[in-house]
């Protein structure tokens, strides 16, 4: 098994449901609870498809946004990236004294 399908395994896994799990819950606080988030394994009909916006990071449902699970795992790791960011900084920030 070469290590790259490997490793393809762990993240859908392991890391996409997680970093989405960050997502959803950050879109909504974000958003101030305006935006809601579709399922990770949701599949859109084709007549939703031609409805998606912004290069396939949301659709309307109704007066309602909804983000697709693609936008909302890069919401996820966008903010676990900010979150590690941060917590390294302060750590180095208040070490060197």
């Amino acid at each position: 098994m070469p290590s790259s399908f490997i490793g393809e395994i762990v993240f859908e896994m392991i890391v996409h449901p997680l970093v989405y799990g960050v997502g959803t819950i950050v879109v909504p606080i974000i958003s101030f609870g305006r935006w809601k988030c579709d399922q990770l394994l949701r599949d859109i009909p084709k007549k939703k498809k031609k409805k998606i916006k912004w290069g396939g990071f949301y659709h309307l449902r109704g007066q309602q946004v909804y983000l697709t699970a693609d936008a909302t795992t890069l919401v996820g790791l966008l903010t676990t990236f900010a979150v590690i960011g941060i917590a390294g900084v302060s750590i180095w920030y208040f070490s060197r004294s």
